[in-house]
């Protein structure tokens, strides 16, 4: 069983795995790896098996910006939202995948405003028009 939190439902189908540490990038492999293969997904209400190789992440909660906690438990509302699910739910990442590939470009111009990630995720780039920085991470799946 995985435990991902809101934002993650979204935003790792479009996420490198750049930006951190390599402890983080691996760990995020395996993660999406596993949901991939159909390992249930429990939907979690804060910090959840993606952050806990965070290095920002401190008593579960994150301090890589000020105020950053209280932006990312917003765009989990948002996700949650749009999923049509809440903390507890269980479910599938291709059911996941459909959903937010379903979602309008309306939503993801509200949704990805601002993000300090959109550097390294496809939709960030493709809303906002910025290079990404890919990494090979998740490149190799898609040969």
């Amino acid at each position: 069983m995985i435990r991902l939190r809101g934002h993650h439902l979204v935003c790792l189908h479009y996420y490198h795995g750049d930006g951190l540490n390599d402890a983080y990038a691996v760990n995020l492999k395996q993660k999406v790896e596993l949901a991939q293969r159909g390992e249930a997904i429990t939907i979690a209400g804060g910090a959840d098996d993606i952050c806990a190789a965070c290095p920002n992440l401190r008593e579960s909660i994150c301090q890589g910006i000020p105020a950053e906690e209280g932006e990312i438990l917003k765009l989990d509302r948002q996700a949650l939202a749009l999923l049509n699910c809440k903390v507890g739910d269980q479910v599938r990442w291709d059911h996941v995948l459909q959903q937010v590939q379903s979602a309008p470009p309306s939503w993801f111009e509200t949704f990805c405003h601002g993000c300090t990630w959109s550097p390294y995720c496809d939709r960030g780039a493709s809303v906002f028009n910025t290079p990404t920085r890919h990494n090979l991470l998740f490149k190799e799946e898609a040969k």
